[in-house]
């Protein structure tokens, strides 16, 4: 049994015990780049919780069975704390993943890598060089940076995951994605829905591929990388799948726990207080939610990325939007072809 089936089995066997051992941490809500698809965009001046806040949720994740830790933002290099808190969380025995845009990767991160492996680091391509990179960042250094630091990752043989977004941008510039990608020798994930902010706004909608583009941007990326998932490391938020609240959770830049990084509802503070408690509570009120689903009965539900999550941004919590219907019904009838 190789390590992520291993993985994905612990954690599959904690969800049918209700045991949290993954937890998300939003360390921060700041980043260096501007991309607009980004959810958290328009909370990107918010303070940050201080380094003893952080260092106690961890302590009270351990407490609750804390095995494995995604740490996120924003951009958590961001964070002047950053390798405090890795090393503090690292050294209570945990396996961590990273999510990063690497762009202000530094030797001191690699220096802390190399004595403390993460279980990957994975970086979200936006472009295959400057220009495109600047028109999604607005930042006419950041391809160079990730660049860099993906060579650098490659050179000292960390644990490296490429990964790219369906945005319209990226979805005309594919093949070069794909190229620069396969130049690296590495494989490209990828994640295929693109959400509105958590305060609702719609304009990350406008830049998100029509449901048929959606389906040739999976197809394309599958074709390419024959041995891709979807999403590898990270939960799967397929209702059918979703661990959310059974074994995995998220805590956010504040402190509140919630199902997911886009289930901004229900939540609760975590802040001073023991974490399984809260975790049940949150369990509790989102499966009072999913009773109330239409989708359970759908002819389509195996083919959908339809989630609580998702149906919550998209307007209705109880059913899903046409846009995810219609998706779903495109790429049923694909899978026949």
């Amino acid at each position: 049994m190789d390590y992520l089936t291993l993985r994905n089995t612990l954690i599959k066997n904690a969800a049918a015990r209700n045991q949290p051992i993954f937890g998300e941490f939003e360390l921060t809500s700041r980043c260096n780049l501007s991309c607009e698809m980004c959810y958290l965009i328009s909370q990107s001046n918010d303070p940050d919780l201080s380094t003893e806040a952080w260092k106690k949720i961890f302590d009270q994740a351990v407490d609750a069975g804390l095995l494995f830790a995604l740490l996120t933002g924003g951009e958590i290099f961001r964070r002047k704390d950053f390798v405090e808190l890795y090393t503090y969380l690292y050294d209570q025995g945990i396996n961590i993943t990273l999510f990063t845009n690497a762009t202000l990767l530094s030797k001191e991160h690699l220096e802390l890598f190399k004595m403390r492996p993460p279980e990957f680091i994975i970086i979200t391509l936006y472009g295959y060089n400057s220009e495109s990179y600047q028109k999604i960042t607005k930042s006419e250094h950041a391809f160079s940076q990730t660049d860099q630091a993906i060579d650098q990752l490659i050179k000292h043989r960390l644990p490296l995951q490429l990964r790219t977004l369906a945005v319209n941008h990226i979805y005309q510039n594919l093949d070069a994605m794909i190229e620069y990608a396969q130049s690296k020798k590495q494989t490209l994930h990828y994640s295929t829905y693109i959400a509105p902010t958590r305060n609702q706004c719609s304009y990350p909608l406008t830049m998100r591929l029509k449901p048929k583009e959606l389906v040739d941007f999976e197809k394309r990326l599958q074709s390419a990388f024959p041995k891709t998932t979807k999403n590898t490391i990270t939960q799967n938020t397929k209702k059918s799948t979703c661990l959310a609240l059974k074994a995995t959770y998220f805590i956010t830049y504040k402190g509140e726990m919630q199902a997911c990084a886009l289930a901004y509802t229900p939540r609760k503070n975590t802040i001073g207080k023991a974490l399984k408690p809260v975790f049940d509570s949150l369990r509790h009120s989102i499966d009072l939610l999913e009773k109330e689903s239409k989708c359970h009965d759908c002819r389509l539900l195996m083919s959908c990325q339809q989630c609580f999550a998702k149906r919550l941004l998209e307007g209705n919590s109880k059913t899903c939007s046409e846009y995810l219907k219609e998706h779903a019904s495109l790429k049923s009838r694909t899978a026949y072809e």
